[in-house]
């Protein structure tokens, strides 16, 4: 690891190992490693090869780029770090975690893996959102759980879309003896929603906002910065933000239905999979009990043979022994 510091840092380490002599080599064992797992994280991937430098003002190109080398050059070299796996999706039944809080308000949490940031249904299923739950006072969980039946607090839903798949979350608050019928009323909707799809309405409504909203990402220079590190970290491309209101515009309703469907489908096939395997499992477990069974019957079949041949055999050879006594 030292090998891959810059020249400076490794001078660094040289005097400071001359200087304390009580640096120790090691190899870590499995609970020495998940103890010291940030710092080991640290170490790995805070390296001038993950380096992703954004510099927003008022600068040239020629500035920026001696910036954002010196920069760099301050970090260790270190190595470019291994793309993270996709997480496997979780067993298909839901499960509930309850934690114990002394509140009189609950705040629930209802997700399951999303999409990642290149997703190819990506911009149907943000406006989609928009619709379900993205638009905090005019999205159908609002509606139906705070203004309708004041459930709630405040409701939303959202994709995190990652570099890899993310979670998709959707996070209300109410009161506690409120919980139930909220948690309810809120699965109701949702399942609504998958089901029926958003209306013609509802959709331009969700184009308006999300294009007409688009401009105050720019508002200032911290929210350019951040646009221009997630085209960077998550490989977007270059014209992502000259085409963002385009590829919004173009989104059909089909296409807001056939998104979800997608998803819908790729859990049915899942547990369809899962059943099909199911039944070919009990299947063979039913063919190898007959065939046991059959092996068992053969064989008492077999046993009642020999033991019915020696019988036969034994009476033969007292009869003998008898005869030759009398004789």
């Amino acid at each position: 690891y030292v090998n891959s510091f810059s020249k400076k840092y490794r001078d660094q380490y040289k005097r400071a190992h001359k200087k304390f002599d009580g640096i120790q080599v090691k190899e870590l064992t499995l609970e020495e490693v998940v103890l010291h797992e940030e710092t080991l994280y640290d170490l790995y991937h805070y390296v001038a090869k993950n380096a992703m430098i954004a510099i927003v003002g008022d600068i040239n190109k020629d500035k920026a780029a001696s910036i954002a080398e010196q920069l760099a050059a301050a970090l260790p070299k270190g190595q470019e770090s291994t793309p993270p796996a996709t997480p496997l999706p979780p067993a298909l039944k839901n499960r509930v975690i309850k934690v114990a809080y002394p509140s009189q308000q609950t705040t629930i949490f209802l997700g399951q893996l999303g999409i990642a940031a290149k997703d190819a249904n990506y911009f149907p299923l943000l406006i989609g959102n928009q619709i379900l739950g993205g638009g905090i006072l005019t999205s159908r969980l609002f509606n139906e759980v705070r203004n309708k039946r004041g459930l709630c607090y405040g409701i939303n839903s959202g994709f995190k879309a990652l570099q890899v798949t993310g979670p998709f979350l959707i996070v209300l608050q109410t009161r506690r003896d409120q919980a139930a019928n909220a948690l309810a009323v809120t699965e109701k909707t949702l399942k609504d929603f998958l089901v029926n799809g958003p209306s013609t309405q509802e959709l331009l409504a969700a184009k308006q906002a999300l294009i007409g909203s688009f401009p105050f990402s720019f508002a200032s220079n911290e929210s350019i910065l951040a646009a221009i590190e997630k085209i960077a970290f998550y490989q977007l491309p270059l014209n992502y933000l000259d085409t963002y209101s385009e590829k919004i515009a173009a989104v059909s309703l089909e296409q807001v239905q056939n998104a979800f469907a997608d998803a819908i489908k790729a859990r049915e096939d899942e547990q369809r999979l899962i059943n099909e395997a199911q039944a070919y499992a009990n299947d063979v477990i039913a063919k190898a009990r007959g065939a046991a069974a059959r092996k068992t019957q053969e064989a008492e079949g077999y046993k009642e043979q020999v033991i019915a041949h020696l019988q036969q055999q034994q009476a033969q050879a007292q009869a003998a022994q008898s005869a030759a006594i009398a004789n």
